[in-house]
């Protein structure tokens, strides 16, 4: 079975060291009866494991992968990129605006960027320092990566 590529509502609560916080939090959301919640999926830690330096290429295999999970969101459709790291919301830690999120993208290889930009946040100064502030090891944290459908807003504020 491939874990480098999960649907949302394939998550279970099993998987929150591979999916991060934010999806494992997306998938307990949409299992709450009435709960709605925008599909998408993760690119999990597991993806990500040998790739290399932050601003290596996705492998073939995991391209295909995602690019197989964004055409079941339809291939156009404008899709949130967002991080979901292992250490996000902690006990005393947010990670609230540490790493990049991508709003509004579309096209394969603009979700293909997007995730990559959002996999190199990560390593980012500002992500490392707050780390650094909190005293959570560089080797301690973890990034996946959501990708959501985006919906109209009917309303904000």
């Amino acid at each position: 079975m491939d874990r480098t590529v999960l649907d949302l509502d394939a998550i279970t609560p099993a998987d929150l060291p591979r999916v991060g916080g934010k999806a494992a939090g997306l998938a307990a959301l949409a299992r709450v009866d009435g709960a709605r919640v925008p599909p998408g999926f993760v690119v999990t830690t597991d993806a990500f494991r040998d790739v290399g330096p932050p601003d290596a290429p996705l492998p073939d295999d995991l391209v295909h992968a995602i690019s197989a999970a964004l055409a079941r969101l339809g291939d156009d459709a404008p899709v949130a990129v967002r991080s979901s790291a292992t250490a996000e919301d902690l006990p005393g830690t947010s990670f609230a605006g540490q790493h990049d999120s991508f709003l509004g993208v579309v096209g394969r290889d603009a979700v293909l960027d997007a995730i990559r930009r959002v996999r190199a946040s990560l390593y980012s100064d500002r992500a490392r320092a707050y780390r650094d502030r909190h005293l959570i090891p560089d080797d301690a944290v973890a990034m996946a990566v959501v990708v959501q459908r985006m919906v109209p807003a009917r309303a904000a504020g």
